[in-house]
């Protein structure tokens, strides 16, 4: 099948993904996308997933080809390898530059990305999680959509029983949520800045403080080192 093809020879190396680019393979692969075939749509959102995944000019031409709208489609897949496999190319859109998180934010897929953190699938979790996180790593506009889309509680219930791989990206997530946050607590009579207090409400304190006695020595500090900055009076 063509689209396998050209799905394997993207596993190949950055050049084999700019001889697709160049050869204008994407416009037709974003049209697959919404095919009834569960074959030709997993092939080519991996093809779109490893252009995404290169740099950010690549990752441009698969938004200005219409992946974004078309990825966002498959969100609401019953094929869970599909849907694994776009919220994998959409986190790939989401580590790209601030313009790229803001047209993820455009075509909304920012509302069910955050209810599939929420998945019993953890692999569709762990791709969510990283939607999410790379989002935060763009600055506080970003930031304050995704928590004003209701990131947090969901983020905070991870934590409480996910395997060490996706509570570390979590941790770093809320890490940078607090932290763009934090300037906001210096203008406001409450002890805690407004994303911290939701972290609270959530009972995400709660989990991070048991965290601290994590067998995994990154995560233990992680959170220690989340308490002692954001909770400082609560500890």
């Amino acid at each position: 099948m063509a689209c396998w093809a050209v799905a394997y020879l993207s596993e190949c190396s950055e050049f084999a993904i700019e001889a697709i680019i160049e050869v204008n393979v994407i416009p037709r692969c974003v049209a697959l996308l919404s095919s009834p075939k569960f074959t030709i749509q997993a092939a080519c959102v991996r093809i779109i997933g490893k252009i995404c995944a290169g740099d950010d000019l690549g990752t441009q031409t698969a938004i200005d080809c219409g992946a974004l709208p078309a990825l966002g489609k498959l969100l609401t897949s019953p094929s869970r390898p599909i849907l694994r496999e776009a919220c994998w190319a959409i986190s790939n859109v989401t580590a790209g530059n601030s313009e790229q998180v803001a047209a993820v934010i455009k075509a909304e897929l920012i509302p069910p990305i955050i209810m599939l953190l929420s998945s019993h699938d953890s692999s569709i979790r762990l791709e969510a999680c990283w939607t999410v996180v790379n989002a935060t790593e763009v600055g506080p506009h970003a930031i304050k959509h995704l928590v004003s889309q209701g990131c947090i509680k969901p983020l905070c219930e991870i934590i409480k029983n996910g395997d060490f791989k996706i509570v570390q990206v979590v941790l770093q997530g809320l890490e940078n949520i607090l932290r763009a946050d934090e300037a906001l607590a210096m203008d406001s009579p409450k002890l805690l800045s407004p994303c911290a207090l939701l972290v609270e409400e959530a009972q995400g304190l709660d989990t991070i403080k048991q965290l601290e006695l994590h067998d995994n020595i990154e995560i233990s500090l992680k959170a220690t080192e989340i308490i002692e900055k954001y909770f400082p009076d609560l500890k």
